[in-house]
């Protein structure tokens, strides 16, 4: 019986363990905070399961990120181009749900293009 007793408490203690990882304060959200997974994150609400085309509509759509926020990273702040991509990825996703959109990365350098160019014209009439 005593065999029992240690099996049980070896199969325990694994466990245990674990959820003391998982509360752990230093461990939690370790990379959720860079903006390619913040990216990722919005359009993975709208594509849904990880697979190989998910990978690759993210990878473009971030690639027009990268490339229309190059020249503005010396002007504003990352956070702010950030929170406008999402609010383009959220729009570009929803305009999928009513209308045809054949090419989803050019529909959202379109849409992220004409929110960028928003939040120039809401800086200059603050200046």
């Amino acid at each position: 019986m005593a065999t029992v007793k240690e099996k049980v408490v070896y199969r325990l203690k694994p466990r245990k363990a674990s959820i003391i990882l998982k509360t752990s304060k230093h461990l939690s959200n370790t990379y959720s905070s860079t903006p390619y997974n913040r990216f990722k994150t919005a359009v993975m609400q709208f594509i849904g399961n990880d697979n190989h085309r998910a990978q690759s509509t993210v990878s473009k759509l971030y690639g027009v990120y990268l490339g229309q926020t190059k020249a503005l990273r010396k002007a504003y702040e990352d956070d702010e181009l950030m929170n406008v991509a999402i609010r383009a990825i959220y729009t570009t996703f929803n305009a999928t749900k009513t209308k045809k959109i054949r090419n989803i990365p050019g529909y959202f350098n379109g849409v992220f293009d004409s929110y960028l160019d928003d939040m120039y014209d809401e800086l200059m009439t603050l200046s």
